[in-house]
């Protein structure tokens, strides 16, 4: 019924737990697809192993093309009517797919999404979500929802991953939809915005369900670097994945919002998820790479579109208001500088 799928990276710190976690489901008839995107390390040795004992494991080997090329890899093998992604690194609560798959049966949601928490050592960090109880979205209210995501994208995370929901296998194959392998950061913004085209009803379960481990070298605070920009800075490719599905919908829209509101808050979220990139970016100068990123950020600042989105973008209680006003004024290294900082105090463990 469910296939769910693991890509791997030299994981083998973390991926009993993660696999245990799968296979000891309240919820028995899925399948669970291994991919061992080429690790180094012990990874491939422990996939073997749960397979030798498992006969709903499945392990594929690849060379190492990334996360998106080995979830395309997975959605490809899957036999299941539901697709659901786990990060090497995370794991499920007992009750995880059983919950979400009764939640689908309920409302006939194609896509169903439960809460999750962050571990970091012994601590346990809220998600961020602000529900305070199961939601059924509708057409109305999932509109609503992306309007408020796109004017605050990090204040609202029900779009910005793939892991922790029941994708509806269907709509995916049926519509070609899979993993951007161009890009090495939001290729999870990407993919759900090119999927809630195709969605009518969505779910939220208020549970959390899913554990999302935080560790030093969490993906959240580094990132591959490469000599293209635009695979760095893949949200421009999320927010016109974005923009379609808007333009798609614009008929629904007018009838509740101005759609002057929805190019706004398109042209923040620009502002915001460059932000994020630029603090991610700045945290990882060394000397070997120091020139590249100052030709990234240099890059970046010149952009048509970002200049645009800095005259209607207003920074936040708790959003800094410096690196803002840097960007609109070109001065790289200040914002290097500034950026560094505010990336050591947010991802560098204490």
């Amino acid at each position: 019924m469910i296939s769910v799928i693991t890509p791997i990276y030299n994981a083998d710190r973390f991926l009993n737990t993660a696999v245990d976690s799968v296979l000891d489901q309240t919820f028995s008839n899925f399948e669970l697809i291994l991919i061992n995107d080429g690790s180094t390390d012990g990874s491939k040795d422990i996939c073997e192993e749960y397979r030798s004992k498992d006969n709903r494991v499945v392990v594929i080997n690849t060379e190492n093309r990334g996360p998106s090329a080995a979830r395309n890899t997975g959605i490809d093998k899957a036999s299941g009517r539901f697709l659901f992604f786990l990060d090497a690194d995370d794991y499920l609560e007992p009750t995880a797919l059983q919950t979400l798959y009764d939640q689908h049966l309920h409302y006939e949601s194609d896509l169903t999404i439960g809460d999750f928490v962050k571990v970091r050592g012994d601590d346990i960090l809220s998600s961020g979500h602000s529900f305070t109880g199961d939601c059924v979205f509708y057409q109305k209210d999932i509109l609503s929802y992306v309007n408020d995501y796109l004017a605050s994208p990090n204040k609202y995370p029900l779009l910005t991953q793939s892991w922790g929901r029941l994708f509806t296998k269907e709509i995916v194959t049926k519509n070609n939809i899979r993993f951007n392998t161009d890009l090495r950061t939001f290729e999870d913004v990407e993919f759900n915005f090119k999927y809630l085209r195709y969605v009518t009803t969505l779910v939220f379960v208020n549970v959390p369900l899913y554990r999302l481990s935080l560790h030093t070298d969490h993906f959240s605070s580094t990132m591959r670097l490469v000599d293209t920009p635009d695979s760095l800075f893949g949200y421009r490719e999320a927010l016109r994945q974005a923009q379609k599905f808007l333009k798609e919908k614009k008929t629904d829209t007018q009838r509740f919002w101005s759609w002057g509101s929805f190019e706004v808050n398109l042209l923040k979220a620009y502002v915001t998820y460059s932000i994020i990139q630029l603090i991610r970016l700045s945290i990882q100068r060394s000397p070997t790479n120091k020139q590249l990123i100052t030709n990234f950020v240099d890059t970046l600042l010149q952009d048509p579109l970002l200049q645009q989105g800095l005259k209607v973008y207003k920074p936040k209680k708790g959003d800094s208001v410096v690196i803002p006003w840097l960007m609109r004024w070109g001065f790289s290294t200040a914002l290097l500088y500034i950026c560094n900082r505010r990336g050591n105090k947010r991802y560098k463990p204490q």
